[in-house]
């Protein structure tokens, strides 16, 4: 999504002053990221995203299709897409630096029936309706003397895409030139940047009042028309008092708010946040197949019963998410085998404790090198000793603990001794304790035989994961 800029109707601005403006219940989701989430999506009117990231034959998608509007430039083509090969070359212009892609001859018929027949009918035949329109003001950076051709032909363009689908839905970023022409044709308008923004630099800033008079100016013809109108703002922080703040503003203005990061790859804010019900759930692919994994034959069901949504990833091919807040309300580490980059993973488990988020790592740490890696949770290690011969004795047994076969302790290289820890399974051993289950201040642990055993063909809980799992990740009761 681009800015451009245009200045008209002064009479159409005192006739929508004249409309009511009040808060929308309406709410919308503008996220271009290839891991989407239903769960954070399915609460919103208005679902903007890059066609290309989601899969059209899975039950989120035929949930909320209706809803769904499907990424498409039609001022500007990207050398990423993969139409780009096939666009002919006189359908080119300039190239816009600040996104590397090349404005479009929107004059041109044989572009516009490329676009329509090579682009949207495809994306109608995989199960898209409705669409969003991109860069529709681009032909304002060619000469002027361009741009009634230009703007004539963005118009037949998106007429045509009515004319083929009427049952389908658009929505316009910007396009305030057009707006009077084809209101009949189109549902929403959005617009970017309304009390903050991005500068040439795309660096985020506040707008001024004359921006925003200018804006109010343009949308007018939106709101005679009766049109959605979705503002998107940008911040750095999409959940802190400024933003929430942001959110109720443009409320009061009329619009369905949004309050995007600049890159529009995270979850962000609008009239209606979803519950977080999700649980990421990490575990090792080169062991064998999701369905046969312990965290999905025994780690779902609990978590489903408590009203949550495990959301399996194999951490071979997963990178960790940078705002994983935003969307998960905890993290359970079902490690049963050496995580790649133990260091990255453990820093990642106590930035995301001072935004919210905890994690339980249940049945192993992912390594080997406790005493190495252990100290960056807070967890001292100290040697023990692998003899079965020494006496160790259970000081501290938590009710969670021993819910379905008694506890029996074993021995381990290792002694844990986490810092301002509760612990759950505390035993001694020469003189030493060592907690093998505890609640910590980034989640919390239960390792081993602490966790869950095997007897026979049957695995037994240990640890009641009802009350551990509400525990170590600080779950609220869901219906």
């Amino acid at each position: 999504m681009k800015p451009s800029c245009c200045n008209k109707r002064l009479l159409l601005l005192w006739l929508a002053l004249l409309l009511p403006i009040t808060a929308t219940a309406k709410s919308a989701l503008v996220y271009y990221g290839d891991d989407l989430s239903w769960n954070m999506a399915g609460v919103h009117d208005y679902i903007i995203i890059q066609p290309d990231h989601i899969a059209t034959d899975t039950h989120g998608f035929r949930t909320y299709a209706d809803r769904v509007y499907a990424y498409v430039s039609l001022g500007e083509a990207e050398p990423s897409r993969e139409y780009f090969k096939r666009l002919d070359p006189d359908w080119l212009f300039e190239e816009n630096k600040a996104w590397q892609s090349r404005i479009t001859d929107l004059s041109d018929p044989d572009y516009r029936r490329f676009m329509l027949e090579e682009v949207i009918a495809p994306l109608h035949a995989q199960g898209f309706r409705n669409f969003f329109f991109d860069t529709l003001d681009s032909y304002r950076k060619l000469d002027r003397k361009l741009w009634e051709a230009q703007e004539a032909g963005l118009v037949e363009l998106i007429r045509a895409v009515h004319r083929r689908f009427p049952e389908g839905r658009l929505v316009l970023n910007r396009g305030f030139g057009i707006i009077d022409t084809v209101a009949d044709a189109v549902t929403a308008i959005l617009f970017e940047s309304y009390y903050r923004g991005l500068d040439d630099r795309l660096e985020y800033a506040p707008l001024n009042e004359a921006d925003r008079q200018w804006l109010d100016a343009m949308l007018a013809p939106a709101r005679v028309h009766g049109l959605d109108i979705i503002a998107v703002d940008y911040l750095a922080d999409l959940h802190g008092d400024e933003a929430h703040q942001d959110v109720k503003a443009l409320e009061a203005k009329g619009f369905i708010p949004y309050i995007a990061d600049k890159h529009l790859m995270r979850y962000g804010l609008s009239s209606r946040e979803a519950v977080r019900r999700e649980i990421l759930a990490l575990y090792d692919g080169d062991l064998y197949p999701a369905h046969f994994q312990g965290v999905h034959q025994f780690g779902s069901m609990p978590l489903e019963y408590l009203g949550y949504v495990p959301v399996l990833k194999d951490f071979r091919h997963y990178a960790l998410p940078e705002h994983p807040e935003e969307r998960f309300a905890g993290v359970l580490l079902w490690m049963e085998s050496d995580y790649p980059r133990p260091a990255a993973l453990f820093d990642w488990v106590t930035r995301n404790a001072e935004h919210g988020l905890f994690t339980l790592f249940f049945r192993g740490f992912g390594t080997d090198e406790l005493a190495q890696y252990l100290p960056l949770l807070q967890i001292a290690v100290k040697p023990g000793s692998t003899a079965y011969s020494v006496p160790r004795t259970i000081e501290t047994r938590a009710p969670m603990i021993g819910l379905e076969a008694p506890v029996r302790i074993m021995p381990h290289p290792w002694l844990l001794q986490p810092r301002d820890a509760t612990p759950l399974l505390r035993y001694r051993e020469e003189g030493v304790d060592s907690d093998l289950a505890a609640i910590t201040p980034w989640g919390g642990y239960a390792l081993g035989e602490s966790s869950m055993i095997e007897f026979g063909p049957d695995n037994l809980w240990v640890a009641d994961p009802f009350r551990l799992f509400v525990r170590a990740l600080r779950l609220p009761p869901l219906p």
